[in-house]
């Protein structure tokens, strides 16, 4: 990949297997404001079968979530975010 501006470019390419074979396969990007991550969770990617997901950017063939974080750094508290991430039951 290339980055041809001037500015720094963070990029994180993943490959997620889908849940059967010979689904069509789905590509997704997101330009990201960091003030959308710094501090809380964006939900990145999710299946297309979440329906409680249904406003994530990228839709993937599996049971996956993806997110994102900009951590803020209180020189007196260390790391801290806007809300906890929880973890339904049975999700690891």
């Amino acid at each position: 990949e290339d980055n041809r501006g001037t500015t720094p470019l963070r990029f994180v390419q993943s490959w997620i297997l889908p849940r059967r074979a010979n689904l069509e396969p789905n590509y997704g990007s997101l330009d990201g404001a960091k003030t959308d991550r710094t501090a809380d969770w964006v939900h990145l990617a999710a299946d297309y079968q979440n329906f409680d997901a249904m406003n994530v950017p990228i839709k993937i063939h599996q049971d996956c979530n993806c997110y994102v974080t900009e951590l803020v750094v209180d020189k007196d508290q260390g790391s801290a975010l806007r809300r906890d991430f929880k973890l339904d039951d049975k999700r690891q």
